[in-house]
Formats: structure tokens, C-alpha cells, sequence
């Protein structure tokens, strides 16, 4: 199996994943209204960028807080949040099983 296939494998496991769907329906939601959205795209630009200072970074940390307010937002990032569990899991899974092989 290639690596493309392997990822094709992945990627079809992991949608298939209630936190996916919940991620997917939370995102669906939020670009129902044209304001979330850009706010939500917006958002997205500002942490991509957020790297490049400290005072980018509290910016961002600010925002988040602040869209955590909206309902929405806040259903969004939580979703997030649970799917990043789900790929942290996979991660630990599989570092773990590579270093059993090891020895």
C-alpha cells in the first residue's frame, strides 16, 4: 500500500467519525449566516498569521474569546476541539506501535 492510499484510508475512516460529523454540521451551520462566516474566515486568516508575533497572538487569543460568546462559535470550536482528539489518538496509536517495533 502507498502512502496515498494509506492517507485515502485514513481520511475515509476518519469522516466517517461522529466528531467529523459533528465538526462538518457545526462549520455548515456557521456559513448559513454570511456575518459568521466571514467571521469565520477571517478568524482562520488572523491564527494562520498568528505565529509571526506575540501580539498577533494575543490578538487571536482575544477573538477566540470573544467568538466563544456566539453559540455557534462556540459549538464550532468544541467540535474542533474533539476531532483534534480523535487525531492526537490516531498519532499516539500509531507512534506507540512504531516504537514497539523497534524494541
Amino acid at each position: 500500500m502507498g502512502q496515498q492510499q494509506a492517507v485515502m484510508g485514513l481520511a475515509q475512516f476518519l469522516s466517517a467519525t461522529p466528531q467529523y460529523h459533528e465538526l462538518k454540521q457545526s462549520t455548515e451551520e456557521l456559513k448559513k449566516n454570511p456575518a459568521l462566516a466571514q467571521a469565520l474566515r477571517d478568524f482562520k486568516a488572523a491564527a494562520s498569521n498568528a505565529s509571526h508575533s506575540q501580539e498577533q497572538m494575543e490578538r487571536v487569543g482575544r477573538e477566540y474569546q470573544r467568538l466563544m460568546q456566539i453559540p455557534e462559535f462556540r459549538r464550532y470550536f468544541q467540535a474542533g476541539d474533539k476531532f483534534g482528539e480523535v487525531l492526537n489518538g490516531i498519532i499516539s496509536e500509531v507512534h506507540a506501535m512504531l516504537e514497539q517495533a523497534l524494541g
